[in-house]
């Protein structure tokens, strides 16, 4: 099992990106669209990255959880299926 944590910034002037590491994979490159996809191409042996977020709060870009799929640029042994929930930071309820 790997961890990690994963930062999405999306919105006006946000640049619409999901950023940090999850085990070895980085996810340097992702973007979010508005249909509340993720995806990275593959580029050389950085693997490709797909998923979706789930359960926004109506009316609100603040999705609960997300889940998704790295597919290594190398070799299948590195393919990873990963999920996770929103945590919401102490001083920010």
């Amino acid at each position: 099992m790997h961890t990690g944590t994963l930062t999405a910034q999306y919105g006006a002037g946000n640049g619409n990106t999901l950023s940090g590491t999850v085990g070895y994979v980085d996810f340097a490159g992702t973007t979010i669209a508005s249909n509340g996809t993720f995806s990275r191409a593959a580029a050389g042996s950085d693997g490709a990255i797909t998923g979706r977020f789930y359960n926004n709060a109506a009316g609100t870009d603040v999705a609960a959880a997300l889940a998704g799929y790295y597919k290594d640029g190398s070799s299948v042994a590195y393919d990873m299926a990963f999920g996770g929930a929103r945590v919401t930071p102490l001083n920010n309820p």
